[in-house]
């Protein structure tokens, strides 16, 4: 980490530019620290006359994300593994996680990416439906918000999902 913070203020020094780094070091005490690193010249009259900044240690904050990544390849693991198509939503509808099983089945059958991946509302992608099938994706989408709010247990619907070779039901 040293080197790179060297060169960030030689070059807030010389050419004026501010920095803003996350680094790595390995102090005489021994273990490792992260230490987020803030950097403004000032100028005056075109010429630099100071440099402000910053040095906070966020070690736990770095941990803590390496933890929640952990976490996160985990469960995508655990999700990819099942054969079933799985999308997890939010309180809201919004998709955290799909595995592998929904997007491909997903893009087999011409949906937009943008309709099946991660972070799209997909209860307001079945409300918006039009065609043949909106009135489906609609009660479908009734379902899963009485469910949310806490007006029913569960939700059970039965619907055709039929692609242009194979004709399905889930």
């Amino acid at each position: 980490g040293r080197p790179i913070l060297e060169r960030a203020l030689k070059q807030a020094c010389e050419k004026g530019e501010s920095c803003d780094l996350e680094l790595e070091f390995l102090p005489a005490t021994g273990g490792r620290i992260w230490v987020r690193t803030i950097c403004r010249p000032f100028m005056e009259s075109g010429k630099i006359i100071k440099l402000a900044g910053s040095v906070a240690d966020i070690t736990d904050r770095k941990q803590i994300r390496e933890s929640l990544n952990r976490s996160n390849r985990f469960l995508q693991g655990i999700l990819d593994s099942l054969s079933a198509h799985i999308c997890v939503l939010d309180g809201e509808g919004r998709i955290l996680h799909v595995n592998k099983a929904w997007h491909a089945f997903a893009l087999a059958n011409d949906a937009a990416e943008a309709h099946v991946g991660e972070g799209i509302n997909y209860l307001e992608v079945c409300e918006k439906s039009e065609g043949p099938d909106a009135e489906m994706a609609q009660s479908f989408a009734r379902g899963i918000r009485s469910v949310l709010r806490g007006e029913l247990a569960s939700y059970q619907f039965e619907y055709p999902c039929d692609s242009p070779d194979v004709k399905r039901w889930f």
